[in-house]
């Protein structure tokens, strides 16, 4: 399901912002407080995982407005991180159209969302096709660091364990280099 309204920021908006996002400041005068939809946004995300990119940011931004979280947040940006090192950039926009997806409307929450949305899954299917090894290695220093990527990686490898053929390790008893 979505869940998408603009929000009235009680401010002008910056030229800048209008020209990234399309947004016109008579659309936000029109829009309600985050106030007034703080609770349906809570209820939205209920206990639901939340996915973003740079996630802190928007978790942040809801924690500062209010808004209770009691779900685990993954961030796409760190797991791209994790699982593309030879990346050089590892913003929204660049990164899902090196895994072949498409942006149409950046800077728009809906659509970012969406994006991120599938950016996640595409990265979950690479987690799901690495070395088995790497895997597992990539899960015990994420769940030691407590990062909330080690359940998440736990469970990639469990599907992995489910569907064994041909996901043989290439390393060595000496582990991971």
């Amino acid at each position: 399901d979505t869940y998408t309204t603009l929000v009235n920021p009680h401010r002008s908006l910056p030229e800048a912002v209008h020209r990234l996002t399309g947004i016109t400041q008579k659309e936000l005068q029109q829009a309600p407080p985050f106030a007034a939809i703080a609770a349906e946004v809570e209820a939205f995300i209920g206990r639901a995982p939340l996915v973003g990119h740079n996630v802190a940011f928007d978790a942040g931004f809801l924690a500062q407005k209010g808004v209770g979280l009691e779900s685990t947040t993954y961030d796409t940006w760190d797991l791209a991180f994790i699982l593309l090192p030879q990346r050089r950039v590892y913003s929204l926009g660049p990164l899902a159209a090196s895994l072949g997806i498409v942006h149409p409307r950046p800077h728009r929450a809906l659509e970012d969302a969406q994006v991120t949305q599938r950016l996640f899954v595409a990265l979950l299917e690479l987690a799901r096709g690495m070395d088995p090894g790497i895997l597992a290695e990539l899960r015990r220093l994420a769940s030691q660091g407590q990062w909330p990527m080690g359940h998440l990686l736990a469970q990639v490898e469990a599907l992995g364990a489910q569907h064994p053929a041909g996901r043989r390790s290439g390393v060595g008893p000496g582990g991971v280099d």
